[in-house]
């Protein structure tokens, strides 16, 4: 039998102030977003709903595998020998490595920035540019 997670409790019941600041945009911004109907309605969960919800996410709890270490833009663009400014074009592009958003981060995992290597890899100057 696999033991209950206990998961940490949140906070359910943000005030608009505070969910503008999670969301990392100003009171007025939120309010536009949400009559625009581009943020759609909080929603409600009862504390048993989300522990249900919570349970039933697949978790291997014999695998012995860490999560791999997250990088800030500034440890990736130093890692790939790029500026800073650099990586964030390639990433409004679309051409860039893949990244993980959490909140207003970008953050890169070095199997990431390896595979883009990997994908960018050529064998003559005239191989089309991808």
């Amino acid at each position: 039998m696999i033991p209950r997670i206990e998961w940490p409790v949140l906070r359910r019941d943000l005030s608009r102030v505070e969910a503008a600041r999670y969301l990392g945009i100003s009171p007025s911004k939120f309010d536009e977003l949400r009559h625009g109907d581009r943020i759609g309605p909080a929603k409600i969960l009862d504390g048993r709903c989300l522990d249900e919800f919570l349970d039933a996410l697949p978790l291997d709890l014999g695998s012995t595998a860490q999560m791999e270490e997250l990088l800030d833009q500034k440890s990736a663009a130093k890692l790939l020998r790029l500026s800073v400014r650099t990586l964030e074009r390639h990433r409004i592009a679309g051409t860039g490595p893949r990244f993980c958003r959490l909140g207003r981060l970008i953050r890169y995992r070095k199997s990431d920035l390896r595979e883009w290597i990997e994908c960018s890899l050529q064998t003559s100057t005239s191989d089309g540019r991808q």
